[in-house]
């Protein structure tokens, strides 16, 4: 969408990249990483992405080929942890109500991060 291009992708990959370094992440999640253009600024070791469209997972393994994608059309949402989970302007796509409560629940129960950064209602949390 319109927020992971121009001045507002590059605001958030500022904010984003200063975080990382500044918190010393080595890894991360983006929970709905759409065409993977907002993911391809961040600058971490190890990233994974994951989306609803399978055709966007697509896009994002040639976009980030040393990167892992998950599509949630054909898979479970991912059990493994990172220091980082990002959401950006996912929540605003969220008309259902099941799957507004399955985003919320992979959100707040994926135990094991470090860190949450919810950009479609600005939360930040510290999890650890």
């Amino acid at each position: 969408g319109n927020g992971s291009y121009g001045f507002l992708a590059e605001y958030k990959r500022d904010f984003i990249n200063q975080f990382v370094l500044e918190n010393k992440i080595k890894s991360l999640l983006e929970y709905g990483c759409g065409d993977c253009n907002q993911l391809s600024m961040i600058e971490c070791d190890r990233i994974i992405g994951v989306d609803v469209s399978e055709t966007v997972i697509d896009i994002c393994k040639t976009v980030l080929p040393n990167s892992k994608f998950i599509s949630l059309e054909s898979e479970k949402f991912p059990k493994e942890k990172t220091d980082l989970l990002l959401s950006l302007d996912v929540i605003y796509h969220l008309i259902d109500d099941n799957m507004y409560y399955e985003y919320i629940n992979n959100l707040f129960c994926n135990w094991g991060i470090k860190y949450l950064i919810e950009w479609g209602v600005n939360i930040y949390i510290q999890l650890n």
